[in-house]
């Protein structure tokens, strides 16, 4: 049974937005789990390793051994390896292990291994892995400064020594530079710490060394932290401290942060600086540490962090001389974030838009000229370029200082038509494309001291064209719920040309326990909402992608299939139709659905039913984002989720490593050559040809993909993979 608390504080946190409508927190995050697939969680059963401890080249850790961890009453402890370590040397004093870590190294570990024993001699062996690092080296032309604008979902690995906080740029609302860190209630994992009140996230330096400083230099810390965004907000009681590590390995609060302290600046992050001066933070060993406490239940209770420096030289509020792009580029889709190629190869005019929105911050003091600006257009797998033209024209060249403008922009019919002519004639008879749309400029004078600064002019957005449509961008910052039997959510798409349904997709992000099972009809509607689908897959239960890696995206599929299991298409003729779903079971544990709050036009596609009656939910009205629901169309039927791999003899043939990178091994085949396909989540074949041992897969985006070997001996056989790059 769940606990009470739990479920007073999701209530706490759901307003209703009609009788029967109602949006609610999140408890998981999907990006996480998928991307960590690869990843088993340290615990502390015998023989498992210790979490890693990080040492400063040539400095000293120490780390005192849990003896409480065997059955019984301690009775020994021994170094198994302490004279042979290979990077440093070890001491064991009474029960903890002094590392002193040598020079000249960077990035080793040394496994360090501990037997402790019970009064009555029985043993047990544990690992504590020390790592070296090469501090930082802070000097008046080199600061340490993360914006965090580059792909998450982890901290730069170079900057930052743990992995709890989650990088983004969609949960927070008008960060100084595109990207962020995000602090909740979640784990490396993105699933929720659980246990109660306590420590959640933490966000730790590396060593940095100023061990050059001395008594009465200053030392200047800047960051900028924002409160919510587009999440939800800490409760009373959570904090978010700052720390720095004095010379003698403990920490001192530098700033500590309660919920509304930050208020004064609801729409962006508030900047802070502080100075440093005493003499014990000046050591080679130094290092910045950001944690929040929380009710560790969830992506809940956000507080988010950005634009993270350590000086030598002060800055104005936090701030270097930098010009950053603060949001990604918009599509050029008018209504879809991804959409099949046939529906908008001979409908261009009607599915693109000339609007596109730019967010740029001028953190100069004074006003910037960034004449130097593109936007730009290409085809990934042609390389073909359709567009390319300047981003900002006359007097938005000029930026004032210390300011973010947000420009909304319509690109010169002259070139939208080039544009539009481009995406006709280009890619006929296509199937799957990617665009890229990209925002750069070159101020020129921007301050080169600081790593980063430069990578926030050019920011990045993919479009892809394949077998579904979309209206999200596949983050949730929400969920959606129809608590109340029989109430119906259903989200609008339109055929350019007929075709067929094959599946349907939807993000069931966690808020509660007891919704795995709570039953749901899938629906679909042709030409108008009305009482009667014409598909309907009945009494179904969600399946959420924390309990596999099944999902690519974080996307459940159901496919259309007969009772017999066979693929049953959906006919939909030119014109609208409509998919979603009808909450089965009355409980307060309703089914819940993702939603997507960075697309708020979306919301004038979704619309409920409390009974006969469909109403729009938006824009700006019961629900503003993007309902989380897709629709897979075309000639093939995808794979429902979770997948049952094929034929008896699957187990025996063995694929590694998995998650794969760049290369795949399948072992013990029948024959040394067989035909193979590899198809993605949505059952398209994207990869083919004849195996011989090894298959290279460098090519292939995150995500999950199915082997399919033809053996003529024993028949078709299918084998589950993971992509990780």
């Amino acid at each position: 049974m769940r606990p009470i608390s739990t479920f007073l504080l999701i209530c706490l946190f759901c307003f209703s937005l009609k009788a029967q409508l109602i949006e609610v927190p999140i408890l998981g995050n999907p990006v996480l789990q998928n991307y960590s697939a690869n990843h088993t969680p340290l615990s502390f059963r015998s023989g498992d390793q210790m979490p890693t401890t990080f040492v400063p080249e040539g400095g000293v850790a120490v780390v005192c051994v849990d003896t409480t961890m065997i059955n019984g009453f301690f009775g020994s402890i021994n170094c198994v390896n302490c004279g042979t370590s290979s990077f440093g040397s070890v001491l064991l004093n009474n029960i903890c292990l002094t590392y002193t870590s040598d020079m000249g190294n960077d990035k080793v570990i040394d496994d360090i291994c501990i037997e402790i024993c019970n009064d009555n001699g029985d043993c047990e062996l544990y690992t504590y892995p020390f790592e070296t690092r090469t501090p930082f080296a802070l000097n008046a032309n080199n600061p340490f400064f993360d914006d965090f604008s580059y792909d998450g979902p982890y901290p730069d690995a170079s900057l930052w020594l743990d992995r709890d906080v989650f990088i983004n740029n969609t949960f927070a609302n008008n960060p100084p530079s595109v990207g962020f860190a995000t602090f909740d209630g979640i784990d490396y994992t993105g699933s929720p710490y659980g246990g109660g009140f306590g420590l959640s996230d933490q966000l730790t330096t590396n060593f940095i060394d100023l061990s050059n400083f001395s008594a009465g230099s200053t030392v200047y810390l800047g960051f900028h932290v924002q409160e919510k965004g587009f999440g939800i907000g800490p409760l009373n009681g959570d904090t978010l401290i700052v720390e720095a590590k004095l010379m003698d390995g403990s920490w001192e609060e530098i700033v500590l942060f309660q919920p509304t302290v930050i208020s004064t600046v609801p729409d962006g992050f508030l900047p802070i600086t502080r100075e440093l001066t005493e003499p014990n933070f000046f050591h080679n060993g130094f290092q910045l540490r950001f944690k929040n406490y929380s009710r560790r239940q969830g992506a809940i209770e956000l507080w988010h962090v950005d634009y993270v420096s350590v000086s030598a030289t002060q800055t104005l509020n936090g701030f270097y001389d930098d010009i950053a792009f603060t949001m990604i580029p918009t599509t050029f889709l008018d209504r879809y974030t991804s959409m099949p190629w046939k529906h908008f190869e001979n409908n261009v005019v009607e599915e693109t838009t000339a609007n596109y929105d730019v967010n740029i911050a001028n953190h100069f003091t004074n006003e910037n000229d960034i004449q130097n600006t593109k936007l730009n257009i290409t085809e990934l797998t042609t390389g073909i370029e359709v567009a390319d033209f300047v981003l900002l024209d006359g007097s938005e060249f000029n930026i004032p200082g210390n300011q973010t403008i947000e420009f909304n922009k319509t690109i010169p019919n002259s070139i939208f038509s080039v544009l539009q002519d481009n995406l006709e004639s280009s890619f006929s008879g296509a199937a799957d494309l990617t665009f890229e749309t990209t925002y750069a400029y070159n101020v020129g004078n921007e301050q080169d001291g600081a790593d980063g600064l430069m990578r926030n002019d050019t920011v990045r957005r993919l479009t892809n064209f394949a077998n579904y449509f979309a209206h999200d961008d596949g983050s949730a910052e929400a969920a959606l719920v129809a608590p109340n039997a029989g109430d119906r959510i259903a989200v609008q798409f339109h055929a350019n040309v007929a075709d067929s349904l094959r599946g349907v997709q939807f993000h069931f992000p966690r808020i509660q326990n007891g919704t795995e099972t709570q039953l749901l009809n899938v629906q679909v509607y042709v030409g108008e909402l009305d009482t009667d689908p014409e598909y309907e897959l009945i009494f179904q239960t969600p399946y959420f992608v924390d309990s596999d890696y099944d999902s690519l995206q974080g996307f459940t599929n159901y496919a259309l299939l007969d009772f017999d299991g066979n693929p049953t298409p959906l006919f939909i003729p030119e014109g609208n139709f409509y998919v979603g779903w009808q909450q089965v079971t009355n409980t307060e544990n309703a089914i819940p659905v993702g939603l997507d709050k960075n697309n708020l036009r979306a919301s004038q596609y979704g619309f409920y039913s409390a009974a006969s009656d469909w109403t729009p939910v938006g824009p700006g009205g019961l629900v503003d984002g993007a309902i989380m629901v897709r629709a897979v169309l075309g000639d093939v039927t995808p794979y429902n989720t979770p997948v049952t791999e094929v034929s008896s003899l699957s187990d025996e043939i063995i694929v590694f490593p998995n998650p794969a990178s760049n290369i795949l091994n399948v072992e013990n085949l029948s024959t040394s050559e067989l035909d193979y396909q590899i198809l993605d989540a949505n059952g398209r074949v994207i990869k083919k040809g004849i195996l011989a041992g090894t298959i290279d897969t460098s090519e292939l985006l995150n995500g999950m993909y199915f082997l399919q070997l033809n053996d003529p001996a024993v028949g078709t056989i299918a084998k589950r993979f993971i992509v990780v790059k």
